[in-house]
C-alpha cells in the first residue's frame, strides 16, 4: 500500500515531481563530486601510507647498519690499537710461537665476542703474510680472499666496504669489510687490518612479505647490495627524482614504473631505497576502488529516497493548505489543528537548525581568529567587516600585545587525567581566560590546548613607552587569577608591543618564542619576549672550575663528594640562567660528553651499554627540572663508578695473587716489604694497603705464617733433617730466631712440634 501511495503521488502530481527531480539532481551532483574527491584521497592517502611503511623499514635498516657498525667500530679500535697485534711481524720473525698464538687467541676472542663479524685478517704488507682467524697464519697466495688484498693499496688509511662474500657458502651473501692502515716509519713494515662482518642484520631489519626490493649504493652511487637482483651488483643506480624531498618518487627501472623510498646514512653516505612496482600499488587498491563503487551505488539509492522524503516535507503541507482552502468540509476544525501541528513541528527543526548554525558561527570565528594570529588575515581593510561581525573593536594604527598561556609539565598532567578531566578542564581555563580579557578590555582568546591558549589585546592608538608597564601589570594579574583558581602552574609568554594591525602575528610568535625558553619551577612564571630579546637569558660563563671538580672525583672515585658537585653545578645554573631550559639541557649534555671522555681517558674497555643513551634521551626530551636533570647525571655517575670499583677489585684481587705467589716461591730468602715493593714497582704504603684491603691481614704477618706452614710440613716430613738447616730453608738467619718465632706462633719449641706429631 506504501508502494502503491508513492507511485499514485508520483504520476498524478507534477508539482511533486519537479521538487522531487530537483532535489535528487543536486544530491547526486554531491555524490559525483564526494566520490571523486574520495577516490582522489584514498589513493593519495594508500600511496603515502605504503611509503611511510617502506619509510620505516628503511629507517631500521639503518639504525640497525648503525648499531652494528658502532659495535664492530669498537671491536675494530681495540685490534687496531692493540700492541700485540702491531708487533706480529716481530714475533714471526723472532719464532715466537707464543706470542704469535696469543695474537691468534685475541682475534678469536674478538670474533666469537661480536656476532656479526664474519673474520679477522691482518696483512703483514713487507712479509705479504696474512694472520687470519679462518686460515691461521698463511701466504699472500694461498690466502682466500687475496683478490680484495689485491686492490687496498688504492684504499684511503681508513675504509668500509659492502661487497659480495667469498666464503663460496652462497653467491648472494655481502660483507662489510672494515679496513685499517697501520703505518709505522721505514724501519717497520706496514700492517692493513680488516673486518668482515656479515649481512645478517640487513636481512633481518628488511624481512617483509610483499615485491618490495631493497637496494644499497655507495657515496658514488654504485650499487653494493641488491635483494633478489633487483639491478646488477657494481652497476650505477641513481634513479631521476631521488631529491624531490617527498616521501616517495617515481622512476623507471628495466622498463617497469617503480615507487622508490629512499634515505641516506650520514656515516659513509650511502643510499638506502625500497622499490616497489606501480602495477603491485594499484592492484591493491582495486579493493578500496571496488568499495568506492558500493558506496556511490548505496548513496544513489539512499539520494531516492533522501528526494522522496524531502519532496513530501514540502509538498504534503502545501497539499493540505490548498485542500483546507478548496474544501468547505465539516471536519475544518481538525484541518486547521493539523496546520498547527505542522507549524508546531517546523519551528523546532529550526531549532535544531539555529543550535546547528550557532555552532557553524563559532567554528568560522576560531578559523578566522587563527589566520589573524597565523598572519593569513593582515590586511585590515579585507576583514575589517569581519571584525565588526565578530563584536572585535580592533582599529588599523592600534597597538597590540599577546599572552601564550602554556600549562607546566603538559606530559605529567595528561598522563594523570581522563581525557574527559583534560577536556572539562581546558574548558574552566578558557572561561578564566575570556572573563579576564572581558573585564580587561578590548581583546580576544584563541583555544588551541593546554600547552598554546593565545590572548590578543589591542592598547588602542594612544600608546605610549609609559603604557608598556601597565601592560605588563596585565600579565602579572593573569598569573595572579590562574594561581588562585587552578591548583596547576603555568607560564605566560609575553610579547612586546607592536603597532598596527598586520603585526598582531609578530606578537603572537614573540608570546610562542617566550614559552619555548621557559624552565619549569614551583610557581606560575612570567617570561617577557623583551628580556629574551637583549640576551639578558642567553649567554653565560660554563662553571669550567665545578666541571674540573667532578673530573677529579670520577678519577678518585669519590662518589659523595662528587653527589655534592653536581648539586653546586646545578645551583650554579640556576642562580646564571633565568628561564632558558635550553642553555640548562646545553650545560648538561656538556658535563656528560667531557665526563664520558675523561672515563675512556682511564679506561678504554669500559662497557656504558645504554646508560649514555638513557642520560641523553633524559637530558634532551624528557625532563623539565633542573633536579631531574641532576638525577639523570647522578645514574649515569653510579654506574659507572660501580663498574671502576669492580674492575678495580679484580684488579687488585690478581695483583695480590702474583704477590702471595711470589712470597711462597721465595719463602726461603730474606723476604721484607721494601724488597717485595721494589720488585713490584710499588710504593712500600700502597703494597701494605691493598694487602690488608684483599686479605684481611697484614703482609709481614702472612710472610710469617707462611714460614711456619713451611716448618711445620718440613719437621715432620723430614724427621732427620736438623732444625739449623730447616731454619736457613725458611728463611731465618739463626737457629734462635726461628725457634723464637714457632714457639710464639705454636707455643712449643720445633723439637717439641717434632715429638709430639
Amino acid at each position: 500500500m506504501r508502494i502503491k501511495s508513492i507511485l499514485d503521488t508520483f504520476m498524478h502530481s507534477s508539482s511533486f515531481r519537479k521538487y522531487f527531480f530537483s532535489i535528487f539532481s543536486v544530491l547526486v551532483c554531491i555524490i559525483i563530486l564526494l566520490g571523486i574527491t574520495l577516490s582522489t584521497y584514498s589513493s593519495r592517502a594508500f600511496r603515502n601510507s605504503i611509503a611511510e611503511t617502506n619509510a620505516k623499514m628503511l629507517n631500521q635498516m639503518v639504525m640497525a647498519q648503525e648499531f652494528v657498525l658502532d659495535e664492530i667500530n669498537k671491536s675494530f679500535l681495540n685490534v687496531v690499537t692493540n700492541q700485540e697485534i702491531q708487533s706480529f711481524s716481530k714475533y714471526y720473525r723472532e719464532n715466537d710461537i707464543n706470542s704469535v698464538r696469543n695474537v691468534m687467541s685475541i682475534l678469536d676472542g674478538h670474533l666469537m665476542s661480536n656476532e656479526y663479524i664474519e673474520a679477522i685478517s691482518v696483512y703483514i704488507c713487507d712479509q705479504r703474510l696474512v694472520l687470519s682467524t679462518v686460515q691461521g697464519v698463511v701466504d699472500i697466495d694461498e690466502y682466500y680472499d687475496r683478490e680484495f688484498i689485491a686492490n687496498i693499496n688504492d684504499f684511503p688509511e681508513q675504509k668500509a666496504v659492502l661487497r659480495k662474500s667469498t666464503n663460496g657458502l652462497d653467491s648472494n651473501s655481502f660483507i662489510l669489510s672494515f679496513v685499517q692502515k697501520i703505518p709505522f716509519g721505514n724501519s717497520v713494515p706496514e700492517i692493513i687490518i680488516i673486518f668482515d662482518t656479515n649481512d645478517n642484520y640487513i636481512k633481518a631489519s628488511t624481512m617483509r612479505e610483499n615485491a618490495a626490493q631493497k637496494i644499497i649504493t655507495n657515496e658514488q652511487n654504485v650499487v653494493m647490495y641488491s635483494e633478489n637482483n633487483a639491478v646488477n651488483v657494481n652497476d650505477e643506480f641513481c634513479p631521476e627524482g631521488r631529491e624531490q624531498n617527498s616521501l616517495y618518487f617515481s622512476a623507471k627501472v628495466g622498463g617497469e614504473d617503480l615507487m622508490f623510498t629512499y634515505q641516506e646514512m650520514d656515516r659513509y653516505k650511502w643510499n638506502y631505497y625500497i622499490s616497489i612496482p606501480f602495477s603491485d600499488v594499484y592492484k591493491s587498491n582495486s579493493t578500496i576502488i571496488v568499495i568506492e563503487l558500493a558506496l556511490c551505488l548505496l548513496m544513489m539509492f539512499v539520494s531516492l529516497y533522501l528526494s522522496y522524503a524531502i519532496s513530501v516535507k514540502i509538498y504534503m503541507p502545501i497539499k493540505s493548505i490548498s485542500d483546507l482552502i478548496s474544501s468547505a468540509d465539516d471536519d475544518e476544525d481538525n484541518e486547521i489543528q493539523m496546520i498547527k501541528n505542522n507549524v508546531v513541528s517546523l519551528i523546532d527543526n529550526n531549532q535544531n537548525l539555529s543550535q546547528t548554525l550557532e555552532n557553524y558561527l563559532i567554528q568560522q570565528k576560531e578559523m578566522f581568529l587563527k589566520a589573524i594570529i597565523d598572519g593569513e588575515a593582515d590586511d585590515y581593510a579585507a576583514v575589517s567587516s569581519l571584525l565588526s561581525r565578530y563584536g572585535l573593536s580592533f582599529g588599523e594604527n592600534d597597538s597590540y600585545i599577546a599572552f601564550c598561556v602554556s600549562i607546566n609539565d603538559y606530559k605529567n598532567f595528561a598522563e594523570r587525567y581522563s581525557e574527559k578531566q583534560y577536556n572539562l578542564f581546558s574548558l574552566y581555563i578558557n572561561d578564566i581566560l575570556n572573563e579576564f580579557v572581558a573585564a580587561t578590555g578590548r581583546g580576544f582568546v584563541l583555544n588551541m590546548g593546554l600547552t598554546q591558549m593565545i590572548i590578543v589585546l589591542s592598547a588602542g592608538q594612544s600608546y605610549s613607552e609609559r603604557m608598556k608597564y601597565g601592560l605588563y601589570d596585565v600579565a602579572e594579574k593573569l598569573a595572579a587569577l590562574l594561581s588562585a583558581d587552578v591548583q596547576q602552574k603555568f607560564s605566560i609568554g609575553v610579547s612586546t608591543v607592536h603597532k598596527d594591525f598586520a603585526n598582531i602575528h609578530c606578537c603572537v610568535d614573540e608570546a610562542r618564542s617566550s614559552i619555548e625558553t621557559r624552565m619549569v619551577n614551583e610557581n606560575t612564571s612570567i617570561l617577557l619576549y623583551e628580556n629574551i630579546s637583549k640576551g639578558e637569558v642567553g649567554g653565560f660563563e660554563y662553571p669550567f672550575a665545578i666541571e674540573k671538580k667532578i673530573l677529579t672525583c670520577i678519577k678518585t672515585g669519590s662518589r659523595e663528594l662528587l653527589s655534592e658537585l653536581l648539586e653546586e653545578f646545578a645551583e650554579y645554573l640556576k642562580t646564571n640562567i633565568t628561564n632558558d631550559i635550553l642553555l640548562i639541557r646545553n650545560a648538561f649534555m656538556q658535563l656528560l660528553f667531557v665526563s664520558v671522555h675523561n672515563i675512556l681517558e682511564m679506561d678504554r674497555s669500559i662497557n656504558f651499554g645504554n646508560v649514555v643513551t638513557e642520560a641523553m634521551t633524559g637530558i634532551l626530551s624528557s625532563k623539565e627540572r633542573i633536579s631531574d636533570f641532576c638525577d639523570c647525571m647522578m645514574e649515569f655517575y653510579d654506574y659507572i663508578f660501580d663498574i671502576l670499583e669492580q674492575k678495580q677489585n679484580s684488579k687488585n684481587q690478581g695483583f695480590i695473587d702474583e704477590i702471595k705467589d711470589y712470597i711462597i716461591k721465595n719463602i726461603g730468602t730474606e723476604l721484607t716489604v721494601e724488597q717485595i715493593s721494589k720488585h713490584f714497582f710499588v710504593s712500600e704504603s700502597h703494597l701494605r694497603r691493598i694487602f690488608k684491603d684483599c686479605t684481611q691481614t697484614g703482609i709481614k704477618k702472612f710472610i710469617d705464617e707462611q714460614r711456619m706452614e713451611r716448618a711445620k710440613t718440613m719437621l715432620l716430613e723430614n724427621p732427620d733433617m736438623k732444625i739449623a738447616d730447616i731454619a736457613a730453608e725458611i728463611g731465618y738467619l739463626s737457629v734462635q730466631a726461628f725457634t723464637n718465632a714457632f714457639k710464639a706462633n705454636t707455643n712449643m719449641t720445633p723439637k717439641e712440634y717434632r715429638k709430639q706429631q
